[in-house]
């Protein structure tokens, strides 16, 4: 693109309805390209600004021209414009380097000038004019609306003066810098703002009819220049200056005070820079020091601000306290009548931001809060009684702090007496404002938490039911502590919590801790108090759920500790049975509160005490228990063990399913777990103790033949339910193999299963199921299936765990079919659990099933159970779950290379051809696709039969046939190994298998190298049909076509051709996947198209993908595959959110592409719902992959598999 084919998009318009005449475009365009001096260029004003916008954003990057063709191009450009607002969003140094003649323009526009005057425009002149012109420009009067500038600062001031001023203090040079300090200060009198609150732009608006600068009388401006030099009368015009100051209420103070010396900006930052500058020059000026004295007689307010405090004041308060102390000494000497006002300044700036200080740090960190030295540093100076009589504080809270801090920091107690009148008057205000339930009780209370008499009485005082509670914690320490043996005293138990909010210290390390002393004091107040720290301690947790920093909040105080936890410790180091109080408490307590007391248990009496916390169903104060349990020392370990072996028995059902656990956790060797099995009545409990205690149910219960002795079993484990948990009457019961009743049997069986939580097998039913006929096993299965089926109450969806563990082959296609039915309806959270209670069966046909209903489903929730079944079963084997799939291969009845049929009194064979279809061989050798036609001789009801079970071996090897040619492309894409022992055995040794792998090419492969190539036909051949040796241990792989050279690849597609062997799939024809880098680790992928959310999701979840994190509405941006066996994930991010609705995945948008691409190491990535962990974020910086790092096949087939979505 060049700047002719600018101007024509410029003369062609946009559709915008201002666009450019064609007799303008064409104007520019005889401009451009001829010698017209700059100075003669026509301009009329009537281009529309967004054309500026458009060359920057879109014909920049792509212009090819010469730089005097894009020089005169935008100076024609710029001169024609019809406003001005561009100015603010174009980048003026990239102007400047294209247009050179920018710079002249501008300085000779006052219109275009005008328009940069705010702060980023001002940023943007400083760096384009010489100081020399802007002193030009910001002293023109155009600026100026009746003497004033239009703008919120004094233009001259702050962009010329004060930069001179400084360099000046650079220079050494003292004569400049007193004639730049007074004509500074003289300008600003003559025009400063006039209120606190600034138009941000175009000063010329009127407000109420008033101006927003204004100009000090001529008379005061004479005062002030004389006293800055030295001279005049100070007396009379510190008054005239006093007089003709305005002021104003300044919001940031919530006082009036003068506008010029606090509001205006520009007063402001000289001022800072005078008081905080050590350079002897503005330590020994005339002016400097004159203003500051000025300052100090008309704003002593202003005068502290800015010599003694630091610049973030809020936070640290005051620089030195000695500092302070002898600049008000030389201030009182200089004005003794400002004492008390200075005094009471300090003290009420002092309080007013105390809080603020905690705020910022934490609490439990000050080694001494700095307005706490200040505070001291007063008294020594002025005594307590000074201060307490000076502090004139601004509200309530102010008042209620700072004199409590006064009176706890004098030590000689001449404030006693005022304080407890202080707390007389918090206390009968509180008492006033229903507090106490009458006069009696309140004069009762008053007089016994200032004096400690008659306490008998307070005993059996209780405070009103919904008593508000003022803030008690500035109360003196013994009135605090006296209020609280009230509040102990067992009449006011409901509302120790709320007290505990009134009576905390904030501002200490640790808030509560007068309080807890006085809770040690008898054995009843802790019981009493135990709750109350609880309800405290949870609203602390809930404030801090989102704590960052390192920090904890509450109330607008900062902790570096837990200081709840610090104050329940401290309670239980001083003797009070904590642990033993717990019990008594709710549920969610004791998950709140065990936490803190994990290593932290002192006795054998706390850890015995800790087995009673067990009764409970609550997850999280089961989960608080046992990890306390869990941390005890051997020895308290030791005594928890031996309490539960000899209690088990004395248990009720939930404790003892929590003490089992617990004692397998600590380790539990046979005899123990046979001891205790024998009298656990839980199924689960009994399930926990076998399994850890490595105990065979059938070798503790056999029959003289070696049996599982059912009856033995029964009579010591099966206990007869008062209720029945399910109606027997409904269902085929199993038979045994004895031939004896089972009705025990099957109940035993229930129980286990009603019991049994998790995905666990139980030894106990299988050896109950091991002595029952096969046969009606299988109806008794059946039999649960159909009379409840998808209609099974949530609470019993344990009796399914029946069928979906027991059930044979017919069972499980049967279980398969009622999960497709209710996989995507309401009840899909049932159906995943049928799936993971398959995945206990260890049936090839339970997982032949779930592989084919979880590919097929939409929900992610049925593909997350299938993975989790799948490792279940591989778990339960012993083998990895890629093996487990191996096996998903039925033999379909083959004996050698065919199935034998007997049709009709002859005996045909069902061979594969080379379309992996059955044909049938007759004995005279000839080929069919159907059986021949039965004779009229011939037994129609066997012929019937052999054709059923034909179509049914074709049925089942199209789907066979088409899950493994599924999971050949897996093993393809994720690069798949095996050892060649166990190929031989998956490959060579089923039928199916290897007419499967005889239409793929394979490797072996050292180190991730390819080391030679084989095709299995019949036994593994290279492509000149010569066998190839492969050992044992060898792995092999499917090969990938850029592992091959071009030779190779030519050569084996001729060896295919030639046989006439149809690949699975495009084995050695491959796109490529193009990535173009984003960042160091994300890519964009140029090549992959917009589709519909619905269509991308869909075909990459059949691939093994699945969704990111559901945020915000349910929406999320990701999606993912991991390949575990390599250890890598690839994740991709779309351009706009996706969600599920009733309608599919949607979006904002019709259609989405992928954003970025990223790889990464899998297994550290946090997903779920409503997380909001990303790959970019630091704690992920080790997991991050690049291209590189990955095997450029795995990269390659990954991309592939992404792009074929978007297609």
């Amino acid at each position: 693109m060049n700047i002719s084919d600018v101007i024509d998009q410029l003369e062609q318009g946009k559709g915008y309805r201002d666009d450019v005449s064609k007799l303008t475009a064409a104007k520019i365009r005889k401009f451009v390209y001829s010698d017209t001096p700059y100075a003669d260029c026509p301009a009329n004003s009537s281009i529309p600004t967004h054309y500026i916008f458009d060359f920057f954003d879109e014909y920049l990057d792509e212009l090819d021209d010469t730089p005097e063709h894009i020089a005169r191009y935008l100076h024609a450009l710029i001169t024609s414009v019809n406003e001005m607002n561009w100015l603010h969003r174009v980048d003026l140094a990239l102007l400047r380097q294209l247009m050179p003649t920018f710079q002249g323009l501008l300085k000779f526009d006052f219109r275009r000038m005008n328009r940069m005057l705010n702060d980023w425009g001002m940023t943007q002149l400083l760096d384009t004019f010489t100081h020399e012109d802007l002193k030009i420009f910001l002293s023109d009067e155009r600026l100026k609306s009746e003497g004033h500038y239009n703008h919120s600062s004094h233009l001259y001031c702050r962009h010329i003066l004060f930069p001179e001023l400084k360099q000046a203090v650079s220079d050494k040079d003292a004569v400049r810098f007193e004639s730049l300090l007074l004509t500074y200060l003289e300008a600003l009198a003559r025009d400063h703002v006039r209120d606190a609150n600034i138009p941000d732009y175009h000063g010329t608006i009127r407000q109420f009819g008033l101006k927003y600068r204004t100009a000090l009388p001529s008379d005061a401006i004479q005062s002030l220049i004389a006293l800055l030099k030295g001279q005049g009368d100070r007396d009379r015009d510190v008054a005239i200056l006093r007089a003709a100051l305005p002021h104003q209420p300044i919001l940031a103070h919530g006082r009036t005070a003068n506008v010029l010396l606090e509001a205006d900006p520009d007063f402001s930052d000289l001022f800072d820079y005078l008081c905080h500058s050590n350079d002897d020059l503005i330590q020994q000026s005339t002016a400097a020091n004159a203003l500051k004295s000025l300052i100090f007689q008309l704003d002593p307010y202003l005068w502290i601000q800015r010599h003694f405090l630091t610049d973030c004041y809020h936070r640290d308060g005051w620089l030195y306290p000695d500092s302070v102390i002898e600049g008000l000494r030389a201030g009182i000497a200089q004005a003794p009548e400002l004492q008390e006002p200075l005094i009471a300044y300090v003290l009420r700036y002092n309080f007013e931001h105390y809080p603020e200080t905690f705020a910022h740090k934490p609490a439990d960190l000050w080694r001494e809060n700095p307005h706490v030295r200040m505070i001291q540093a007063l008294i020594r100076e002025f005594g307590a009684p000074c201060l307490w009589t000076c502090f004139e504080p601004r509200s309530a809270f102010d008042a209620e702090l700072g004199y409590a801090v006064i009176a706890s920091l004098t030590e000689d107690g001449s404030l006693d007496e005022q304080k407890t009148e202080r707390d007389r008057q918090l206390l009968r205000d509180a008492c006033n404002d229903g507090l106490t339930k009458n006069d009696n009780d309140s004069e009762s209370l008053i007089a016994y938490v200032l004096t400690g008499e008659n306490e008998a009485n307070i005993s059996r005082l209780s405070l009103q039911k919904n008593a508000e509670f003022p803030r008690l914690s500035t109360l003196s320490d013994p009135h605090l502590q006296r209020f609280t043996r009230l509040m102990l005293n067992g009449k006011n138990n409901a509302l120790f919590s709320p007290y505990l909010r009134a009576a905390q210290r904030l501002y200490t390390g640790t808030p509560l801790r007068l309080i807890s002393d006085v809770v040690l004091e008898q054995p009843a107040y802790s019981a009493i108090a135990i709750k109350g720290y609880a309800e405290y301690t949870e609203a602390f947790i809930a404030a801090n759920e989102d704590r960052r920093y390192g920090y904890y909040d509450w109330e607008e105080v900062k902790y570096l500790r837990h200081h709840a936890q610090i104050e329940l410790c401290y309670l239980q180091q001083h003797g009070m049975p904590v642990i033993q109080h717990m019990a008594r408490l709710p549920a969610k307590y004791k998950a709140i509160l065990l936490p803190f007391f994990r290593h932290r248990i002192q006795s054998d009496a706390e850890a015995v005490r800790l087995l009673g916390l067990l009764n409970e169903k609550h997850k999280g104060a089961i989960a608080a228990t046992k990890a306390c349990i869990l941390s005890l020392s051997e020895e308290y370990r030791q005594v928890v063990k031996d309490t539960v072996i000899s209690d088990i028995a004395t248990y009720s059902a939930q404790q003892e399913i929590n003490a089992i656990d617990v004692l397998c956790e600590l380790g539990i060797d046979s005899e123990t777990a046979s001891q205790c099995l024998m009298l656990a009545k839980v199924p689960s409990s009994r399930t926990l103790l076998i399994t850890q205690g490595q105990l065979d149910i059938r070798t503790l219960y056999t029959t003289a033949d070696g049996t599982f002795d059912l009856d033995a079993y029964l009579a010591d484990s099966y206990h007869r339910p008062k209720k029945s948990p399910v109606d027997f009457s409904q269902l085929m019961l199993p038979a045994r193999l004895d031939g004896r009743p089972s009705d025990d049997a099957a109940m035993q069986l229930c129980l286990i299963y009603q019991g049994l939580d998790g995905y666990q097998n139980s030894q106990e039913a299988a050896a109950i199921t091991s002595v029952l006929s096969p046969e009606s096993l299988s109806q008794f299965a059946h039999s649960i299936l159909s009379r409840f089926g998808s209609d099974i109450p949530p609470q019993n969806k344990w009796l399914l765990s029946i069928p979906a563990i027991h059930g044979d082959t017919s069972v499980m296609k049967a279980l398969a079919t009622l999960i497709e039915k209710i996989a995507g309806s309401a009840k899909h959270q049932l159906a995943g659990h049928l799936i993971k209670m398959m995945g206990l069966s260890g049936q090839t046909q339970a997982y032949i099933e779930i592989d084919r209903i979880c590919r097929n489903a939409k929900k992610q929730s049925i593909k997350d159970a299938g993975q989790e079944a799948f490792a279940i079963g591989a778990q339960q084997a012993g083998i990895t779950k890629e093996e487990l799939g191996d096996q998903l291969v039925d033999d379909l009845g083959f004996d050698g290379d065919h199935i034998p049929l007997d049709y009709c009194g002859q005996t045909l064979s069902l061979i594969l051809n080379g379309d992996l279809k059955f044909v049938i061989r007759k004995p005279d050798g000839k080929l069919s696709k159907t059986l021949p036609k039965p004779k009229p001789n011939d037994d129609a009801e066997q012929a019937e039969q052999t054709k059923q079970h034909f179509n049914a071996l074709k049925k089942l090897l199209k789907e066979m046939i088409s899950l493994q040619t599924k999971r050949m492309e897996d093993a393809f894409v994720a690069w798949r190994m095996w050892s060649f022992e166990r190929w031989q055995v998956l490959f060579l040794g089923n039928p199916v298998m290897h007419k499967i792998a005889s239409q793929l090419i394979w490797g072996v492969y050292e180190n991730g190298q390819l080391i030679r190539t084989f095709l299995p036909n019949p036994t593994p051949v290279d492509m000149a049909d010569e066998p190839v040796a492969i050992s044992a241990e060898a792995h092999v792989g499917l090969v990938h076509p850029i592992e091959l050279t071009a030779e190779q690849l030519a050569d084996w597609q001729n060896y295919v051709d030639d046989w006439n062997l149809e690949p699975l799939f495009g084995q050695l024809s491959r796109d490529v996947v193009q990535l173009k880098p984003a960042t160091s680790n994300q890519y964009s992928a140029p090549c992959f198209s917009r589709k519909t959310p619905a269509t991308v999701i869909n075909r990459l979840r059949k691939c093994g993908w699945s969704v990111g994190s559901v945020r915000d509405g349910g929406s999320f941006d990701e999606i993912y595959k991991e390949l575990d066996g390599l250890n890598v994930g690839i994740e991709i991010t779309f351009d706009g959110d996706i969600w599920h609705s009733g309608y599919g995945y949607e979006s904002d948008e019709d259609t989405v592409t992928a954003q970025t691409v990223e790889f990464y190491r899998t297994g550290h990535l946090n997903r779920g719902s409503y997380v909001y962990d990303d790959l970019q974020d630091h704690k992920y910086a080790d997991i991050r992959l690049t291209v590189d790092d990955i095997p450029e096949r795995v990269v390659r087939e990954l991309l592939l598999e992404a792009k074929k979505a978007f297609l």
